[in-house]
């Protein structure tokens, strides 16, 4: 490699000086590597390459290389050949393959932030491809509440909704959401239920009220002395 690099100093031109930056990455020959790059003008080589000399491991450096060059199956069982599971979860987070993630995770590695973000990010997945159903599985084990309420009104299931009124603490956020989902399809009870522990007693009354439930808008008005 160093003919090489003495032979392209003596006939110079960008082409053959990335040639040379890359075939010397490959060998992890890091110095010719990056003079090769400065030559070429190459600034994402340059900083790739003195990332890869601040590792003090040679498996290491093999392994972001494989990355770097998208060998992403390569890069994963380099790092789990090192006993480096986490790295081959930070490595599948940054590719948005979370059901590896999830695998890596169950493995015996990660931690529960991780492992909520993976359920989550799953569920996005199938809710951009509008499989609620699959989607709900995954946001159930996130306890993402918000994503929940979507997808269960997607796809009609009030049951469910209407637990999540008892599931989410006085005066959540979402509970007013709750309350407007219900309203927008004449649930009159439920989505008065979801107000009032909203603390959004005027709009629980005013529901109760649009859609005739006469008696109850007196028993909430009645309750908080409206």
């Amino acid at each position: 490699i160093q003919d090489t690099y003495n032979f392209v100093e003596q006939n110079s031109h960008p082409r053959l000086w990335r040639l040379l930056a890359d075939a010397a990455l490959g060998l992890l020959e890091l110095d010719i590597a990056d003079k090769a790059y400065v030559r070429c003008g190459d600034y994402q080589g340059i900083e790739f390459v003195r990332k890869l000399i601040k590792l003090d491991d040679q498996s290491k450096q093999r392994a972001e290389l494989a990355a770097y060059s998208t060998k992403f199956e390569e890069a994963e069982k380099l790092y789990i050949e090192m006993d480096r599971r986490d790295l081959a979860i930070t490595l599948r987070g940054k590719i948005g393959d979370w059901f590896r993630v999830v695998q890596h995770i169950k493995a015996g590695s990660g931690n529960d932030a991780q492992l909520k973000e993976a359920w989550n990010s799953i569920g996005h997945y199938y809710t951009d491809r509008q499989q609620y159903d699959k989607a709900i599985l995954y946001y159930v084990q996130a306890n993402n509440y918000a994503q929940l309420i979507h997808c269960y009104a997607a796809t009609d299931n009030y049951t469910q909704l209407a637990r999540l009124i008892d599931i989410l603490n006085d005066g959540d956020p979402l509970l007013p959401v709750l309350g407007d989902t219900f309203a927008t399809v004449g649930i009159a009870d439920c989505a008065a239920r979801a107000y009032e522990r909203g603390h959004k007693v005027d709009e629980a009354i005013n529901v109760c009220v649009r859609l005739n439930q006469w008696d109850l808008a007196v028993s909430i008005a009645n309750k908080h002395n409206s």
